[in-house]
């Protein structure tokens, strides 16, 4: 591994987000200078001593001038719409926005002689379905996305890969279902469903009778992840994919945890109450161990940790309950 020079910045497309704004402040405390696009404003806080490494612009990736992107050092790309939910919703656009817009920056930025572009893309990629056997999933695997969210994100991979040569890095992290506290939370993701329903309503919803798999990581270890990714020797990660997780859970246990973590913790104990529904829904797992011998990255925030500090800051800001 290799440090980053102070005065490299460093662009994040999204950085307004639930992941970016904690990857930001995570970016600064290593003394990097941190750029965000963002369409929303920033929400996150930069403490006084970080105010001169930290600029923000509002804008639309799909309309980023070039010059913009001269003097970077490198992007992470994180700016997407970013659940299947809304994706289903909105096919064209999420084409648009996932696809045709990352391609778009990514050849902008290699015109500018940006050395690195990391791509956010999602392991929901490996998704067969309820009722397939299954089994953890490398990097090698053969995907067949059927979802709009996630097949937007494997075409955008494809397109990026082929971009990647010595003088311009472009690398995938496929990342798990993401959990944990942000200053910009997000509530359709699995432990802070569950935790945000045990909290106001007593009880968590479970369909599919929880068979179904997830990869879970902390927000905090998907910015050490990306962070890792940044200071990797080019030629260990440039044109290369990586899952990044910290484990596979089936459903019903990640509700079992929610409930055990809480009852300890802090003396709640919300039901669990199982659907009989036959709706569709994803499973999949992930394999983790090419991050880890390639760029020495292991997730390190377990999930009971992070139910801990979750249900902690939910209950100090009273906003979100």
């Amino acid at each position: 591994m290799k440090t980053l020079k102070t005065q490299q910045k460093i662009l994040i497309t999204g950085g307004s987000g639930y992941i970016g704004s904690v990857l930001v402040d995570y970016l600064l405390k290593k003394g990097l200078f941190v750029i965000v696009i963002d369409i929303f404003p920033f929400s996150g806080h930069i403490p006084q001593q970080y105010k001169k490494k930290f600029e923000y612009i509002q804008s639309d990736i799909r309309k980023i001038d070039s010059m913009l992107l001269k003097n970077i050092f490198a992007i992470i790309h994180l700016a997407a719409f970013s659940n299947e939910t809304t994706s289903d919703k909105n096919p064209k656009e999420t084409r648009k926005v996932n696809t045709l817009a990352a391609i778009a920056l990514a050849q902008k930025a290699k015109k500018m002689n940006v050395k690195r572009f990391i791509f956010s893309s999602s392991s929901s990629i490996y998704d067969k379905g309820m009722g397939n056997k299954d089994e953890p999933k490398s990097e090698k695997a053969q995907v067949y996305p059927s979802g709009v969210y996630s097949v937007s994100k494997y075409q955008a991979e494809k397109e990026l890969l082929t971009l990647s040569d010595k003088n311009f890095s472009v690398v995938i992290l496929r990342k798990a279902t993401v959990c944990g506290f942000s200053p910009v939370m997000r509530f359709d993701l699995v432990v802070n469903a569950m935790v945000r329903s045990a909290l106001t309503k007593g009880y968590i919803r479970v369909y599919c009778k929880g068979l179904q798999w997830r990869p879970l990581i902390s927000v905090d270890d998907v910015a050490q992840a990306y962070y890792k990714t940044l200071i990797a020797p080019k030629q260990k990660v440039a044109g290369q994919i990586f899952n990044i997780g910290f484990a596979n859970f089936q459903v019903r246990d990640i509700a079992l945890l929610v409930q055990e973590t809480m009852a300890k913790h802090f003396s709640l104990r919300p039901k669990t109450i199982f659907e009989q529904d036959d709706r569709k829904d994803r499973s999949y797992m992930i394999s983790t161990k090419k991050a880890k011998d390639v760029f020495n990255f292991t997730a390190k925030k377990t999930i009971e940790e992070v139910i801990i500090d979750l249900v902690k800051k939910l209950l100090d800001e009273k906003k979100y309950l």
